[in-house]
Order: structure tokens, then C-alpha cells, then sequence
């Protein structure tokens, strides 16, 4: 599978939606990503130190969830049960992998509180 950005900052405070400008592939659990709780689509979010992360806008949860901890725990959960889509390479983005494998992510208390939906 493609890169699964192990290098990404920690959670900072919410600061403002993404750029314009920023890709599926910076975002690729973007549409995919669900509150537990409410069953509401988290949304990305840029964090105060240039982190990303994703939000509910439910008010569910008391802080984001950051993006590149999530990312990699779906990048290896879809290694495990599809791995003939995570040895593809590029040009496939994340999101296209994620897309093809995943229905939808339920994001409970913390990024580690995960129930994937798989697509058949």
C-alpha cells in the first residue's frame, strides 16, 4: 500500500478546515471516516502546528483525532485482510486503496477504538 505518513506532528489544537487545494490523497479517509457515537462524517482538520487531523462536527467527541495515527492503523488493517490491494504501488493514492477496501470507519472514543466497515 502507499505511504501511510508515519512522519506527521501530533494533535495540536483545531485551528480552521483544510486549504482548498488539499488533495483526496493528503485527506484519504475523507467521506470514510464516521462518529461512533452519532454516526455523523468526521471532517479533516488542520491543527494549530500545521498537523492534520479530523473532527466530528457532532461535538461527540471532545477533541480531533489525528490523521496520521488513524491513516496508519486503517493502512495496516486493510494490509491484513486485502493485502493484494496493499502491495499496489503509485500511482493508486490512499484514497483509492481505502476506497476500494472500506466502506466506512467508525471512530469511537480514540483513534485505537475502531470498527472498519468492509466492502464485499
Amino acid at each position: 500500500m502507499p505511504s501511510l505518513r508515519s512522519d506527521l506532528p501530533e494533535d495540536g489544537p483545531p485551528v480552521g478546515e483544510p486549504e482548498r487545494g488539499d488533495t483526496s490523497d493528503r485527506w484519504p479517509l475523507r467521506g470514510v471516516l464516521m462518529c461512533a457515537a452519532c454516526g455523523r462524517r468526521m471532517q479533516p482538520l488542520r491543527t494549530a502546528d500545521g498537523g492534520r487531523a479530523y473532527r466530528g462536527p457532532c461535538g461527540c467527541r471532545l477533541g480531533p483525532v489525528d490523521a496520521g495515527r488513524i491513516e496508519r492503523l486503517v493502512g495496516l488493517s486493510i494490509a491484513r485482510r486485502r493485502p493484494d490491494l496493499a502491495a499496489v504501488s503509485p500511482p493508486r493514492t490512499d484514497a483509492d486503496v481505502i476506497g476500494e477496501a472500506i466502506d466506512q470507519v467508525y471512530v469511537g472514543a480514540d483513534a485505537d477504538d475502531l470498527l472498519i466497515v468492509w466492502r464485499t
